[in-house]
C-alpha cells in the first residue's frame, strides 16, 4: 500500500512541476512568434527543383547552391576530427 501512495504522490508532483514548466514557457513563446513573423527579413523560400536525393537509407540529399565549395571544404575537415 506504501508503494501506491508514493507513486501517486510522485505522480502528482511530476504533474504539477511539469504544468508549471509549461505555463511559464508559454509566457516566453509570444515573444519567440513576434521575431519570427517579421516583415523586414528575406522570404525563404523552398525550390523542390534544387534537391536531388541520393540514398534513401540513409537518407542523403544534395542540394543545389546551399553551400560555397569553400563551405563545403570547411564542413569536411571539421567532420574528419570528430
Amino acid at each position: 500500500m506504501g508503494y501506491w501512495h508514493f507513486l501517486t504522490l510522485s505522480l502528482c508532483f511530476f504533474l504539477c512541476l511539469l504544468s508549471h514548466i509549461i505555463s511559464v514557457s508559454s509566457l516566453r513563446l509570444p515573444k519567440l512568434y513576434r521575431n519570427h513573423n517579421t516583415i523586414h527579413g528575406p522570404k525563404v523560400r523552398f525550390d523542390p527543383t534544387l534537391v536531388t536525393q541520393v540514398s534513401w537509407r540513409p537518407r542523403a540529399f544534395v542540394y543545389k547552391g546551399f553551400l560555397s565549395e569553400k563551405e563545403c571544404d570547411h564542413l569536411i575537415n571539421m567532420v574528419r576530427f570528430i
